[in-house]
């Protein structure tokens, strides 16, 4: 099984990465034409000329460099002469740093790539969505490569991929995201238009990731259910033909991404199993929020003509994360149960696994699950019912 990782745009984890012979680093810069799955303002800022030589760098380690173009909506720039120079000049640019490998969730992308670059490799991003067999032969029709599968446990749909397609199969290890979770499509659409260049640009507020807060932690089977992958159970995915590993994310600091990689090199991990995911992380959070990045955060949140700039105080300060953990090695014998099942005809409800491994695994600290419910409910009433926007 390949392992591919997020890149932090930081040096040092080059040679953590050859050391634990990763075959590629995927990242992106921190805003452009297309866009991707975070935010701009949260992501690591770097120029073209240090990403160029960061690339150059990776690729002198023998390790292969994917290029994110995985935003889901460009605000229908490339429809336009403009967008189109735009875009032209963007993958002229990343060819021409050596880039051979791209992850899209837009088709018209893929086939600017493929018509462009021949030799180049197409990855489809978890983003786009893909669910059936057919749709992943669309893709696959079109040149692809390799097919990001967002829900890692739909073993159903794993097994038919490898039986009916040649795409190589790739899964997320550690993931916070929900099982078939039903802000998927408009999550993916806030975070693209929060890093490319159209819309309202690098600003955006967290609707989906407040909502999905306060699901999880309510219900807390919807953490078990998450599409993460404990590293025990990799060998699992490897019998079943699975390719690569998606080792998540952007965000962290590398000395994490170090950490994360060296439990799914070992395949081993006795503690707290949240420690590798970093969507539960309010370290993850707090290095976003350095200093060092605090220019560009007040240069995207400080938009008093967009909504009452008062309450962000407040809001921010209910913003976070809930501290609890998950014991990884009672969870021995969990994943078998979803070999059995197929959880996209099921009710998580009426089903009562993850309750059951829910109730043996997870721990929260004294006070954590009431304060967090508490002010996560206040944040999405102010949100949903719109006072947060309004000065009145």
């Amino acid at each position: 099984m390949d392992f591919v990782v997020a890149c932090n745009w930081d040096e040092q984890l080059i040679p953590i990465a050859r050391q634990h012979n990763v075959t590629e680093l995927f990242g992106k810069l921190h805003t452009d034409l297309v866009g991707g799955g975070r935010a701009g303002f949260i992501l690591p800022s770097v120029t073209r000329k240090g990403a160029q030589r960061y690339i150059r760098d990776v690729q002198a380690q023998g390790i292969a460099f994917n290029y994110l173009l995985n935003g889901t909506c460009l605000g229908n720039q490339e429809m336009t002469r403009k967008g189109q120079k735009e875009l032209r000049g963007l993958l002229d640019w990343l060819y021409g740093a050596g880039v051979r490998w791209f992850t899209v969730s837009i088709p018209y992308i893929a086939a600017v790539i493929k018509k462009a670059y021949p030799d180049a490799h197409v990855v489809v991003s978890m983003m786009a969505g893909v669910e059936s067999v057919e749709t992943a032969l669309y893709w696959e029709e079109q040149g692809a490569d390799v097919l990001i599968v967002f829900n890692t446990k739909d073993f159903p749909f794993l097994k038919a991929l490898k039986e009916c397609t040649s795409l190589k199969i790739e899964v997320a290890a550690n993931l916070s995201c929900m099982n078939r979770c039903h802000q998927t499509f408009y999550h993916g659409n806030v975070a693209s238009h929060a890093s490319n260049k159209s819309g309202t640009g690098a600003y955006s507020l967290p609707v989906c990731e407040t909502r999905c807060g306060h699901m999880k932690v309510s219900q807390p089977r919807r953490i078990i259910a998450g599409q993460w992958i404990r590293p025990e159970d990799l060998h699992i995915y490897e019998e079943m033909g699975v390719d690569r590993l998606k080792i998540l994310d952007r965000i962290s600091p590398t000395d994490q991404l170090a950490k994360i990689l060296d439990a799914y090199t070992k395949r081993e991990f006795d503690g707290n199993l949240a420690e590798l995911i970093p969507g539960y992380r309010q370290d993850r959070v707090d290095s976003y929020l350095s200093t060092a990045r605090l220019p560009k955060l007040i240069a995207a949140y400080l938009k008093p003509q967009l909504y009452n700039v008062f309450k962000a105080p407040g809001f921010s300060k209910r913003n976070k994360t809930p501290t609890f953990s998950i014991d990884n090695k009672k969870l021995e014998g969990f994943l078998q149960g979803f070999i059995k099942r197929d959880c996209r005809h099921l009710s998580c409800e009426k089903c009562g696994w993850c309750d059951k491994w829910a109730d043996k695994v997870i721990r929260f600290q004294p006070g954590e699950r009431e304060r967090y419910l508490e002010d996560a409910g206040k944040n999405l009433d102010e949100l949903e019912s719109g006072s947060f926007f309004e000065y009145i």
